[in-house]
């Protein structure tokens, strides 16, 4: 199956992409290891969540704007970083090639991480609003512009 194995932190893990990490057994826990979830949220978030029972889709909202935020901001500042590189490239002060590709693997890392959090947030607005895939229906609407022509139609009926 698979193979724990002891980061230098002496927690046991799955994996870097299992998010699960596993402490090693205690008295308290007893003999068995404890398995807890890794999440983008910071720790004081995740003691807050913890005490919460229900968090509902506009506190995720929230934070996912919060995310996005700080996101945007480090976008900025590495948008500035390689703005100086280049200026610095046209002086002929040629910086070296690792910094350059490393500041530009690091916006490519925003960059996707901005854009995963927008379709995040999307897809939370799409299921408040009640909108499937492509479309959705208000049907207050629909019942009022159905309403409307039934109401026609019993006029027109009604008098001839």
């Amino acid at each position: 199956m698979f193979s724990p194995c002891w980061t230098r932190y002496g927690k046991q893990h799955l994996g870097k992409h299992s998010g699960l990490t596993f402490l090693p057994a205690t008295p308290r826990r007893g003999k068995n290891l404890q398995a807890s979830k890794v999440s983008s949220m910071s720790r004081a978030e995740q003691r807050e969540a913890e005490q919460r029972i229900v968090i509902t889709a506009n506190e995720r909202c929230e934070r996912l704007r919060k995310q996005r935020d700080r996101a945007t901001a480090t976008i900025e500042n590495l948008i500035d970083q390689i703005g100086e590189l280049q200026d610095n490239a046209r002086k002929g002060e040629l910086a070296k090639k690792s910094e350059a590709s490393g500041a530009l693997n690091e916006l490519k890392y925003w960059l996707r991480a901005a854009r995963e959090t927008e379709m995040e947030l999307e897809a939370i607005i799409r299921k408040e609003e009640g909108i499937g895939d492509a479309y959705g229906l208000d049907l207050e609407c629909a019942r009022s512009a159905i309403r409307c022509r039934l109401d026609s139609l019993r006029t027109c009926c009604g008098e001839g």
